[in-house]
């Protein structure tokens, strides 16, 4: 009986340890900085098709600022990459949340050492890899790399977050022991009324004029109402010690004492990413990229919508506030009117206009004509849509940019009508609305191009038959170098861009790390270059329709 009685007893000691790690964690959280934690990024704030997953955290403008982990916990997860994230450490605590800490300029210590050896291995600057709790431990404090600004990172910053670990759901950090100083309430910039609709496309709504931008206290001119109608807002928070525009916490709209609509942000699921541009004024941000929140459920008239018998007066309530409780209060007189005579909703049930087409959300819809091909899956349209498909010599048109999309659709266009010698460089690319050509990943298989895609509008074939271009940066060909630190190259494609490089020293393969808004390859000596001698340096690079280019070259280490 001694035997059970001990593991039991060992059990009641764990679970009250761990318990007592959840309880007491938010109360011990360090700052992943020693520096003043300064914001240039918020929570769930508006960002391009999705929300921003944690805190922006300002390193003085500047790289190599100590990382350290915010509690006790293990490394379970590491990602490198040119993209998204760039170099990034996932730490698991004991309290069913992780810690995310993104844009690292170099991993420390033992965790530099396992993804190097990773990378070596692989024989790929990019991995994933995730990992066991006795593989890489850490302890609060621990320092576990150093700021920087890799991937998609416009200047030097940590992105920082904290996820509920069974659901991933990214917590907002400010409301999880990460403070931020802030007496600045939210600025509103812009208003607007909506009125519903059956198409987005035919939208139906006008801006309320006001003094603007507005914080504090402020009140709008009088506003007519002719039917159901909601509002939508732009506008940014502020905190201390920072200039940079960034999201709002808190949003509600009352009418008289009514609470129409109420939203907070505290945590959200990546799935709502799907929705995100569904949530948003989407056609006037492809308009001026002004990002207009709604405070209404496009899909529920119970969230956000009011309406009002004729000549009745009230008022509509909008407040805006921050985690720290800093407030913007407006109001909205009201009046309810007569609709305009002969104007009537610019919406209708009818089939589509001539020369369109109308998808329904919850059905697949596929198009073929001459060479192109369009595949629609169900659920791809947010709800149902007038589309204007057609074919041109230029190429093939399907809807407007402004048109949100929910899920990616497929274009394929067969390469029959193509000259053989031109389909080894034919990519498929799309045009802007202001005539720029872009070229979007392209897929070649049994004599098509394919590709999948949110964005709508005017695509084409295009063509690239020029190869990238390599430029050594900090050295030139034959050098001798007595100090062998590190070696650049500048890379850089005129046409579809970048689809791979290898480099190799003396044959072996060599760690490259690639910086796509520097346009640039940097490999830091290690064991390849160990002791003096010639090295011979190899270089390829490949554009995304097969184009390559290679550059060779001796360097001599001197010393």
């Amino acid at each position: 009986m001694r035997l059970p009685l001990l593991l039991l007893w060992l059990g009641v000691i764990h679970l009250a340890t761990y318990a007592k790690a959840t309880q007491t964690l938010n109360d011990t959280l360090l700052p992943p900085m020693d520096i003043p934690l300064v914001l240039a990024g918020n929570f769930a704030e508006l960002r391009n098709n999705h929300f921003h997953a944690g805190l922006d955290l300002k390193t003085q403008q500047r790289e190599g600022i100590p990382i350290r982990s915010v509690a006790d916990g293990y490394v379970s997860r590491i990602k490198v990459s040119p993209w998204g994230y760039g170099k990034v450490i996932y730490i698991t605590h004991p309290n069913q949340t992780t810690t995310v800490y993104a844009h690292l300029q170099k991993f420390s210590g033992t965790i530099e050492t396992f993804v190097k050896k990773e990378q070596y291995e692989a024989e790929s600057y990019k991995i994933e890899r995730f990992l066991t709790p006795e593989q890489l431990p850490v302890t609060q404090g621990m320092l576990i790399g150093l700021s920087g600004n890799t991937g998609s990172s416009a200047a030097p910053h940590l992105h920082f977050e904290i996820r509920d670990t069974p659901s991933a759901d990214p917590l907002n950090p400010a409301a999880q022991g990460i403070r931020i100083n802030d007496q600045t309430p939210p600025m509103i910039q812009q208003l607007w009324l909506y009125e519903p609709w059956k198409n987005l496309d035919q939208i139906k709504k006008r801006q309320i004029p006001m003094q603007l931008p507005q914080q504090g206290s402020w009140i709008a001119s009088e506003v007519r109402i002719s039917g159901p109608s909601a509002l939508g807002v732009a506008g940014f928070d502020r905190q201390d010690g920072a200039a940079n525009r960034n999201g709002i916490y808190g949003y509600r709209v009352k009418l008289g004492d009514q609470v129409l609509y109420e939203k907070t942000h505290q945590r959200f699921s990546f799935s709502d990413d799907a929705k995100f541009n569904y949530l948003i004024d989407y056609p006037q941000y492809q308009k001026n990229r002004t990002m207009v929140r709604w405070l209404f459920a496009p899909d529920d008239q119970k969230q956000g919508w009011f309406t009002l018998a004729i000549n009745q007066r009230d008022t509509l309530h909008l407040e805006v506030w921050d985690l720290n409780g800093n407030t913007t209060h407006g109001k909205i007189p009201v009046l309810g009117t007569v609709a305009d005579r002969g104007i009537s909703p610019p919406w209708s049930d009818a089939t589509a206009p001539q020369g369109q087409v109308t998808i329904l959300p919850d059905q697949p819809w596929q198009y073929q004509s001459g060479n192109w091909q369009i595949n629609i899956p169900q659920h791809a349209f947010f709800e149902k849509t007038a589309l204007l498909v057609a074919e041109k010599k230029s190429g093939i048109l399907i809807g407007k940019p402004q048109i949100p999309m929910a899920k990616s659709i497929g274009i394929r266009q067969s390469m029959d009508s193509i000259p053989e010698h031109r389909k080894p460089f034919a990519a498929l690319m799309r045009i802007t609305e202001k005539g720029g050509r872009v070229f979007v990943p392209t897929t070649r298989k049994d004599n098509e191009l394919s590709t999948w895609t949110k964005i709508l509008g005017h695509y084409q074939v295009g063509f690239d038959s020029i190869p990238p271009s390599i430029q050594p940066k900090n050295f030139v060909r034959q050098q001798k170098l007595p100090f062998f630190n590190f070696l650049t190259f500048k890379i850089s494609d005129v046409g579809s861009g970048i689809q791979s490089y290898r480099g190799t020293i003396n044959g072996k393969w060599m760690l490259l790390a690639y910086e796509p808004k520097k346009a640039q390859l940097t490999y830091d000596a290690d064991h390849l270059v160990d002791a003096p001698g010639v090295y011979e340096i190899r270089l390829e690079v490949t554009d995304q329709v097969g184009n390559q280019s290679v550059f060779s070259t001796q360097i001599t280490k001197t010393k």
